[in-house]
C-alpha cells in the first residue's frame, strides 16, 4: 500500500501488508534536510534519499515574497535552523569544556 502527505518516509509490514510512505522530494519533514523518494521495481520497494544546498534553497526562500512564518516554518522544516544552531553552538561547547 502506498501513502502520503505526511512527508515522512517510511516502509513497514504488517503481515502479507506492506505500507511504504515515500517521503517528499520537495519538503521532507523528518528534519534531516534531505530529499526522499521511494522506487518500485520488479516487486521491490526501495526508499531512497538524496541530500542538496539546503543553504541556497533557504536564501532563496529569504529571498521570495513569502510571509516571514512561512518562510520560518519552510526553514525549521528542512532541518536548517537545527544544523546552523548546531554549528554556532559546537564552539562555544568547547571552550566551557577546557580546564
Amino acid at each position: 500500500m502506498l501513502l502520503g502527505h505526511t512527508h515522512i518516509q517510511g516502509m513497514r509490514k504488517f503481515g502479507k501488508l506492506t505500507v511504504v510512505n515515500p517521503g517528499s522530494v520537495g519538503l521532507a519533514r523528518d528534519f534531516l534536510g534531505e530529499a526522499c523518494y521511494a522506487v518500485y521495481e520488479n516487486g521491490t520497494v526501495q526508499l531512497k534519499r538524496c541530500s542538496y544546498d539546503i543553504a541556497r534553497t533557504v536564501a532563496m526562500l529569504q529571498a521570495a515574497p513569502l510571509p516571514k512564518a512561512v518562510i520560518e516554518g519552510l526553514t525549521i522544516a528542512l532541518g536548517y535552523k537545527e544544523r546552523e544552531l548546531a554549528v554556532v553552538a559546537a564552539p562555544a561547547q568547547l571552550e566551557e569544556q577546557k580546564p
